[in-house]
Formats: structure tokens, C-alpha cells, sequence
């Protein structure tokens, strides 16, 4: 696994606003987080929820595999075909559309995998 670095400031919190409030965006290995979900831990440590970090990190990967140009392309592809496809530019098109580009799809697999592996081992 590559680097992952997290912000979660004011810049974070506006990036993924603008973003449709989405928990979190990667770019490249950069990790915006919105800062709502950023938690501290008895020792003040910055804390985010686990499944966000493995999601953002199938990301990372994507990004790491495909390059940056390659992985934003292919991005963008994948929501504009869910668009076509839903002949709609409503709310729930937007949104149908972007649970349906594949790096999506992908990431979330990775996420609940995970879920699925803390509760086997607890």
C-alpha cells in the first residue's frame, strides 16, 4: 500500500461540500475528509471511521494501478454513462449514476469486505 495522507480542515470541508457532501474524496493519495466525521480518541488522536479509510484506500489504488489521468478518465466515463443511461439529471439519476461508475462499485466491495471481516472476528 502507497502512502495515504488524510486531511480533514477547512479546505477538506469545502472540497467535499462542493462535492455533493460526500464523506470523503481521493485524489491521487490524498484523502479529503469531511471534518463532521472526523472524531478524537481518549488520547486526542484524530480518528475516522475504519470502512471510510478502505474505501478511500481502493481508491488510492485505483489511482496507484491506473494513473491519475487514466483513473479520472475512466471516473468521469463511468458517471456520465450512468447519466446517458438514466435519460434523467435528476437528484436520484445523479445518484444512481454515481453508484453505478465501477471504481465506485469497487471501493465499496472493498468496504464491505472489511465490515464483513471485523464481524467474523469479533
Amino acid at each position: 500500500m502507497p502512502p495515504v495522507y488524510v486531511y480533514a480542515g477547512g479546505f477538506a470541508g469545502l472540497l467535499t461540500k462542493a462535492a455533493g457532501g460526500v464523506g470523503a474524496i481521493t485524489f491521487g493519495r490524498r484523502v479529503f475528509v469531511r471534518p463532521s466525521l472526523v472524531k478524537q480518541d481518549s488520547s486526542g488522536r484524530a480518528v475516522l471511521p475504519a470502512w471510510l479509510l478502505v474505501h478511500e484506500a481502493a481508491h488510492v489504488l485505483q489511482y496507484e494501478e491506473r494513473g491519475t489521468l487514466r483513473f479520472l478518465v475512466g471516473y468521469l466515463r463511468g458517471y456520465f454513462r450512468g447519466l446517458r443511461e438514466g435519460k434523467k439529471f435528476d437528484t436520484a439519476a445523479r445518484t444512481a449514476a454515481y453508484l453505478a461508475i465501477p471504481e465506485e462499485c469497487a471501493a465499496r466491495e472493498a468496504e464491505r469486505a472489511y465490515v464483513e471481516s471485523r464481524r467474523v472476528s469479533d
